[in-house]
């Protein structure tokens, strides 16, 4: 789907519809389409569907800038500060500014607290 498709489905959500249908649509997809609506209230194509979870799915990483990002992954792998800055080809204290920062973003106060916090923005972007 082309962004622009996908400014028409915010819009047409923004202004009431009940669902979203890719086209073409066979027989068969409207008349499903339609009883999803009259018995459930809404309806919408796959393709959509899978573009509003990856929306929100980025959202829980859209907060950090793209170095924080990468000081994350290396985190969540186990890395030591000294281990990040060899690889992102920085000082160590670079990366520690980047974590205070990681920090107050996430409120939390230590590493193990960045870690479990992470682990279950990941988790709750894995159920949407």
């Amino acid at each position: 789907m082309i962004k622009n498709d996908f400014e028409i489905v915010k819009r047409a959500f923004k202004n009431m519809a009940n669902g979203y249908l890719s086209k073409p649509v066979g027989i068969d997809n409207l008349y499903h389409a339609l009883n999803a609506i009259k018995y459930e209230g809404a309806t919408m194509s796959n393709d959509i569907a899978k573009k509003i979870i990856s929306m929100f799915q980025r959202k829980t990483q859209a907060s950090f800038s793209e170095r924080e990002n990468q000081i994350i992954d290396y985190l969540c792998q186990g890395a030591t500060y000294k281990t990040i800055a060899e690889n992102l080809y920085v000082t160590p204290s670079t990366v520690n500014f980047h974590i205070q920062n990681i920090y107050v973003k996430l409120n939390v106060n230590s590493k193990s607290e960045a870690l479990s916090k992470l682990r279950e923005m990941e988790n709750s972007a894995q159920l949407i």
